[in-house]
């Protein structure tokens, strides 16, 4: 999707329940959240825990913050 300003943007997690949360996705293709919380290290231990071996981890924004990787 481009935004009003002409920029890509996808949206991997189309709930607000994950705001300034990281998550988990099984893969870059899934859409299914396996593990959610405030640091990333236990989230990823637990996506581990659940099978996954290469979980994407990401962090989902609060409404209104800027979050630049």
């Amino acid at each position: 999707m481009i935004n009003e300003r002409g920029i890509m943007t996808i949206r991997l997690v189309k709930t607000t329940k994950y705001n300034g949360r990281y998550v988990a996705l099984s893969s870059e293709k899934g859409r299914k959240v396996i593990a959610s919380g405030k640091s990333p290290a236990k989230v990823f231990e637990n996506a581990v825990k659940q099978g996954i071996t290469k979980p994407l981890i990401f962090y989902v924004p609060k409404k209104g913050e800027a979050h630049v990787y």
